[in-house]
């Protein structure tokens, strides 16, 4: 938690603006991330017509994420810098190191959080998407205490959760990120003494499955995750 909050970098050039400085449909607004000079072009999706043009951190991986009102994108490096652009002011927030080497970001349907998939470290981390500063850093270990990487972290939007695929244990992780976080585990009677109390705001839980799964998706209904296992026969399914 104290390198990534050390890590953060603001820029003190930013000036927050009430609207978009430009006038091109806010609806059409298209990214160009270039590979090669670690840019990303903001067009006008109608005209083609490049608005501004910004660095991003040194190999960018994944899909940047847009706020729910698309005003903000954040986009993520293979060593693990969150960059925050204001897309309405045309300018870098800033930035913030989470990882060593990520695989990707998620952010939550309500625009209040970011989790972070490591590989190395073997960690998730959650952020705030407002100011980006660590929120939780869980260290990622199986039933038997080995340490696993993330293989990718997924959104569970209709359970306000971040679901978890792990490299190297047989598991997979949920992490609770709404409000009333519930309980997991031994509590007390709660048809005497109401539901348990939870102080954590992002509870997690692990589900232990049968083998390894690293890719999956999640069904409409956010109930049921279908995944692949590697190396092994390709029609293989694990359902939870």
């Amino acid at each position: 938690m104290e390198q990534i909050s050390a890590s953060l970098i603001k820029n003190d050039d930013y000036e927050p603006v009430k609207k978009a400085l430009w006038s091109a449909d806010p609806l059409n607004v298209t990214l160009v991330v270039e590979t090669s000079d670690h840019s990303v072009s903001v067009l006008d999706g109608d005209s083609f017509e490049v608005m501004t043009r910004f660095k991003t951190p040194f190999g960018t991986r994944g899909q940047p994420k847009f706020s729910p009102d698309g005003r903000y994108v954040y986009i993520m490096s293979r060593d693990g810098w969150i960059q925050k652009f204001d897309l309405y002011a045309l300018q870098e927030v800033g930035r913030v190191r989470a990882g060593l080497n990520s695989r990707n970001i998620m952010l939550s349907h309500d625009g209040k959080w970011i989790a972070v998939a490591n590989y190395l470290p073997n960690t998730f981390a959650i952020l705030s998407a407002d100011d980006l500063s660590p929120q939780k850093v869980e260290h990622v270990k199986g039933k038997d205490g080995s340490p696993s990487r993330v293989s990718a972290v997924y959104l569970a939007a209709k359970r306000k959760s971040f679901v978890l695929a792990l490299k190297d244990t047989p598991s997979i992780w949920e992490v609770f990120y709404g409000p009333n976080p519930p309980h997991y585990g031994f509590a007390h009677d709660w048809r005497v003494e109401g539901p348990a109390p939870n102080k954590d705001p992002f509870p997690l839980r692990t589900i232990t499955v049968k083998s390894l799964v690293e890719d999956f998706y999640l069904d409409p209904t956010d109930e049921y995750v279908m995944g692949l296992r590697r190396a092994v026969q390709a029609d293989r399914w694990l359902i939870w």
